[in-house]
């Protein structure tokens, strides 16, 4: 089965123009892969509680990312928050252990067996 694995918006932390824009964003490109593969499901990690400087609309980007999945079905968002990072903004290498475990336990909810 053909489908999407998403864990993007840091960046679009750092400015309130881009964050306020990440859930329209997020369909417009959404919207493309399904133009190519068909209605396919997407699972969404939403980015930390980023401590790093300059990052200061990482809320509005986790509220985006539940809007995102609100908005458009076949989409699953979860959260990513109580995962350590490394620098403040990069996960450590065990968190990213429990996020593909956690992409793959949302993956099998939202698309079966």
């Amino acid at each position: 089965m053909t489908g999407l694995l998403f864990l993007q918006g840091e960046r679009d932390s750092q400015t309130r123009g881009l964050a306020i824009k990440w859930a329209a964003r997020f369909k417009t490109m959404l919207e493309g892969f399904r133009a190519v593969f068909g209605n396919i499901p997407a699972v969404v990690a939403k980015i930390p509680d980023i401590t790093a400087s300059g990052h200061k609309y990482d809320d509005v980007v986790q509220d985006q990312q539940d809007l995102a999945a609100a908005e458009n079905t076949g989409v699953r968002v979860f959260a990513t928050a109580d995962q350590p990072l490394a620098d403040g903004l990069h996960f450590t290498v065990a968190a990213y252990k429990v996020i593909g475990e956690r992409f793959a336990d949302n993956w099998l909810d939202l698309t079966g067996p």
